[in-house]
């Protein structure tokens, strides 16, 4: 179903004459227009609904905001800097990816891309040692099957995702 945007009116406070919320200035007057004025564009489907991939998309912005802050703790907890770097990116792509940026989309969709390849990888090769699941250690290519193929599912739809919100 594709997305629009909802175009919301508003009074110019100089002239009087009607604008589409989310200009910097008024286009007959040319006067500045203050910052409320700016809208974040919000996405309805052809029935006046909000699409399933936005709730989807900011759910899973939602976790990447939640766990990169819980990285950025444990780090400052136990002087971890790596992880608190890595956690720090994972906060600030998180809100990023929220707020539709187009640079955080497009570093979190390349990084999305060499997880689906890791995760592929990580299958196959657990796929194809799969006859050894039941020797002695043989648990290790189940779970490695399982975590290849939920790495391809879940980047997999983080990219769909991103793709469905932007022009990337």
């Amino acid at each position: 179903m594709p997305v629009r945007q909802t175009l919301i009116t508003i009074q110019c406070p100089h002239c009087g004459k009607t604008l589409v919320q989310g200009r910097p200035n008024c286009q007959f007057c040319g006067a500045l227009l203050p910052a409320a004025y700016a809208a974040v564009p919000v996405h309805i489907d052809d029935r006046g609904q909000t699409p399933w991939q936005e709730v989807a998309y900011k759910i899973m912005c939602g976790g990447m905001i939640v766990l990169g802050a819980l990285a950025v703790l444990q780090a400052a907890l136990s002087n971890g800097y790596i992880t608190g770097v890595f956690g720090g990116a994972d906060l600030i792509l998180g809100i990023g990816l929220l707020a539709e940026n187009e640079l955080a989309q497009g570093i979190v969709k390349f990084f999305a891309w060499l997880n689906v390849a890791a995760a592929a990888a990580l299958f196959l090769v657990s796929f194809m040692w799969f006859g050894r699941i039941l020797e002695p250690g043989g648990w290790v290519y189940l779970v490695g099957f399982f975590l290849g193929l939920g790495g391809c599912i879940y980047w997999g739809f983080m990219i769909y995702l991103i793709n469905y919100f932007s022009d990337w």
